[in-house]
């Protein structure tokens, strides 16, 4: 814990000192709102596909690259799923099991 005050105490030193970062480091703080928006917006995305996924998906049977970690049976499963996808981990094999 006391790493993490010292980095943060030269970290806020130098952008008092330094005036472009002065004004990057304010700009930062004044779109985190927007940002936050944008990522609830994002998060209501995934969800929306992941109820899509389990309507049109939740009843194929298990095999391949869906198994019991990765399927849309349930809503956790189904958004864990999605969100694997969204990160490219894996989401062809997903793709061509649930085509099969």
């Amino acid at each position: 814990m006391n790493y993490w005050n010292q980095f943060l105490f030269r970290a806020l030193r130098i952008v008092r000192r330094a005036e472009r970062l002065k004004k990057i480091a304010m700009t930062l703080i004044i779109s985190l709102p927007s940002m936050a928006h944008i990522a609830f917006l994002l998060f209501l995305l995934v969800i929306f596909y992941t109820m899509l996924g389990m309507n049109l998906f939740g009843r194929i049977m298990l095999h391949d690259a869906l198994n019991e970690h990765a399927n849309f049976q349930t809503f956790g499963t189904a958004f864990l799923t999605m969100m694997r996808c969204s990160t490219g981990e894996g989401w062809n094999d997903i793709m061509l099991s649930v085509i099969d």
